[in-house]
């Protein structure tokens, strides 16, 4: 998610731990801690565009990797003399690695996609509960920090906590809504579901993205699930697959178009789509800049394609407030394909 709100849970999470040695454990630290793993977007190169998608939301998030990162962070700051002289170096090591252990996970709850098992599985772990920005979790976190704070007492980040925790449980509910309307307009089509993708919105539970694959094609909807009354439908068209193990001929001319490919198709989990019709590029369809939209919001391309090729990466431009009056319209229940009661 957002650095913000990664900073503040773990900020909460340490304000919920019980005092030690008279002091409370610094608060500050473990925003620090949750903050740190995003430190892996230093790892890039210009040579090879595709080595920050890998590395992002990499091995620094893993589980396996929480009590080194809150070791290195404690020790660290404990090289400060002012730090030194009010905190142990176990104070400073406890709350880097609970502020760290909260990173991991609350990335995996949205859609990008995180390797918590590396060093044991590739897999990206993604739990699409969540959008990456969202208002009401964060005012959550926040109201709660800054109420225990002042308090200087762990009850009210134990409430904070608590609720926020709830509020994810939301979105697995809506997760499981989204799935199965999902699947109904599926069998309304007459498709046969091979491979699916539901996600919240930007920064809401209400509206949700929807991506299934039939036939060779991506199928894309958008959905509005409120608590109760008829569940609205948007539907944004279909967009064909692109292949990874048959793709076009012309990422299998040369090695490094064919591993740029699959290691494109590996951080999308597979939902790769030409983009416009062409074949030079490929887009990540899990996201775009509408809820039903086509267009993807980054991809991949080839630069002198007549040449010896060097891969970069696209970034499409839309418009961003006709985006946002999109969704607003879409959160509101305007105008849609169809009701489901």
């Amino acid at each position: 998610m957002d650095p913000i709100t990664q900073g503040l849970l773990g900020g909460v999470a340490v304000q919920c731990l019980p005092r030690r040695e008279g002091h409370p454990i610094p608060t500050w630290v473990g925003v620090l801690g949750a903050m740190a793993p995003d430190l892996d977007v230093l790892i890039r190169s210009e040579q090879d565009p595709l080595l920050f998608w890998e590395y992002h939301r990499h091995f620094t998030h893993s589980f396996a990797f929480i009590p080194i990162g809150g070791f290195l962070l404690a020790l660290l700051l404990y090289l400060f003399p002012a730090v030194r002289r009010r905190y142990s170096f176990f104070m400073l090591f406890l709350a880097a690695t609970v502020g760290w252990a909260t990173h991991g996970i609350l990335d995996a709850m949205t859609s990008y996609g995180t390797l918590l098992l590396w060093p044991f599985s590739e897999a990206r772990i993604a739990w699409n509960v969540i959008s990456i920005i969202d208002p009401i979790f964060t005012g959550i976190l926040l109201l709660g920090s800054l109420w225990a704070w002042r308090k200087s007492k762990p009850g009210p980040a134990r409430w904070a906590l608590f609720l926020a925790g709830l509020y994810l449980l939301l979105g697995w509910v809506q997760h499981f809504r989204a799935d199965k309307i999902q699947k109904v307009v599926a069998q309304t089509r007459g498709h046969e579901v091979h491979r699916s993708y539901v996600n919240p919105a930007f920064g809401n539970l209400l509206v949700w993205r929807s991506v299934y694959e039939h036939q060779g094609q991506f199928y894309v909807d958008a959905l509005r699930l409120p608590p109760w009354g008829p569940i609205a439908i948007w539907e944004g068209g279909s967009s064909p697959v692109v292949e990874e193990q048959n793709p076009d001929p012309f990422w299998t001319r040369t090695p490094l178009l064919r591993k740029g490919l699959n290691r494109f198709a590996w951080f999308t989990q597979g939902f790769l789509t030409t983009v416009e019709g062409d074949v030079r590029q490929v887009g990540d369809l899990r996201y775009s800049s509408t809820t039903e939209g086509l267009l993807p919001i980054w991809g991949l391309g080839v630069e002198n394609p007549a040449q010896p090729p060097r891969l970069k990466i696209l970034r499409f431009s839309t418009d961003r407030t006709q985006a946002l009056e999109d969704l607003e319209s879409k959160l509101w229940g305007e105008n849609p394909d169809q009701k489901i009661p």
